[in-house]
């Protein structure tokens, strides 16, 4: 199934590798090593001008991709347990 993470994207659940709450590790040097990597090889996605509440990191077609999003990682995950409900 497909898990739509905010700002017009929608995610394949199986590509699914992590969400985040950015609150909690955006002072680590892990994050911010991490951040720095998907800037450089252009694969973070989101919109430019939001606090962001939210980090996702998935695997599309063997490259790994993070978005960031105003929606809260405990409402993305509420919908992804939903989507398995459904099931």
């Amino acid at each position: 199934m497909f898990l739509h993470i905010g700002d017009n994207y929608i995610v394949n659940e199986n590509d699914l590798i992590m969400i985040c709450n950015i609150e909690s590790m955006k002072d680590t040097k892990e994050y911010k090593k991490l951040m720095k990597e998907l800037k450089e090889r252009h694969n973070l996605k989101g919109e430019k001008d939001i606090d962001p509440k939210s980090f996702i990191i998935t695997k599309e077609n063997n490259k790994i991709v993070g978005y960031e999003t105003n929606i809260s990682s405990i409402t993305i995950a509420k919908r992804a347990q939903m989507n398995k409900e459904i099931k």
